[in-house]
């Protein structure tokens, strides 16, 4: 909002279409998560991205637009208090794949990643606060690694066609328990960017 910018959702349960990413300056991708019965039955339903969603959203990135995918190895609840794992954690990977990513079962360490190189998106950082132990390590082929934890890709930004694609391996990162007030510098880096 201190960026000018105007946040659209697009509800749960509703296929994202062309019209919905038409004029976006930025399309965020939450980690897909089936949320269980209250008896805990994970098979009631399973969601993922359809194929048609898929091509939708690199359609948009191909096509000039900001692609922001994001991950979780947990369910966060109450800003970035982790929960219970996170069994879809690989269902972003259909999506993932189309730009030459791969996320993988590992756990990044820790509750932070540290800036490893200069770019606008990390002006004035130098390390960017995670979810505790809920980044989910990546393979890739090309880009700019942003960030790191120990020798593991964090953060990657990679051109793809006339967009670019920004890969979280921590959805931990758009959020705050109040303990990391240092990702405030990152969010108004990644508006201004985007914009």
């Amino acid at each position: 909002a201190w960026e000018g910018f105007d946040v659209d959702m697009v509800p749960f349960g509703r296929d994202v279409d062309t019209e919905d990413l038409e004029d976006a300056d930025m399309v965020i991708v939450l980690p897909v998560h089936d949320y269980p019965s209250r008896d805990g039955d994970v098979d009631l339903y399973d969601e993922a991205f359809t194929e048609p969603e898929i091509d939708v959203l690199e359609d948009y990135a191909r096509g000039g637009g900001f692609l922001v995918l994001t991950n979780s190895a947990h369910r966060l609840k109450y800003y970035n208090y982790v929960f219970e794992a996170n069994e879809d954690w690989s269902d972003l990977n259909p999506l993932a794949d189309r730009f030459n990513i791969q996320f993988h079962s590992n756990v990044l360490p820790g509750a932070e990643a540290t800036v490893s190189t200069t770019h606008p998106l990390v002006t004035g950082v130098d390390a960017i606060a995670m979810a505790p132990d809920n980044g989910v390590t990546m393979t890739h082929s090309g880009g700019r690694v942003l960030a790191r934890v120990d020798d593991e890709t964090a953060v990657l930004l990679r051109d793809v066609g006339a967009g670019q694609v920004l890969v979280l391996s921590d959805l931990g990162m758009l959020g705050n328990n109040g303990d990391a007030p240092e990702n405030l510098r990152f969010w108004r880096n990644l508006a201004v960017y985007a914009r």
